[in-house]
């Protein structure tokens, strides 16, 4: 898988992003992220959620890492510094194992839901 996004996916995230980051401060909160969600008042299919992950997840191997959130945000124009990816990181991460997995993800997501 490339690390690149295409165009399109860049909209989309930027998309996205502007959606989750409701207090416009250019960074996405773990509370914002669930506002949102909770915010749709519909179940996310499993489809969905995998598509979500995987757009983060560059280079496929399962976990989203610090760089490539951090890395995605950068591409949407957004700078975050190590610290507030390493934070967004630590919120998701039941494990301890520094990256956020799948199921990590799916916990996230549904928390509020």
């Amino acid at each position: 898988m490339s690390g690149k996004l295409t165009e399109s996916e860049t909209t989309d995230l930027k998309e996205a992003f502007q959606l989750f980051d409701k207090d416009g401060d250019g960074r996405i909160s773990i509370e914002e992220v669930k506002t949102v969600v909770s915010s749709l008042q519909q179940d996310i299919d499993e489809d969905q959620l995998q598509e979500m992950f995987n757009e983060v997840d560059t280079d496929g191997d399962g976990v989203i890492s610090a760089t490539e959130l951090r890395s995605v945000m950068a591409s949407l124009g957004e700078s975050m510094t190590r610290e507030e990816v390493e934070e967004l990181i630590k919120d998701a991460d039941i494990d301890g194992d520094n990256q956020v997995n799948y199921e990590e993800f799916v916990t996230m997501m549904s928390a509020k839901m």
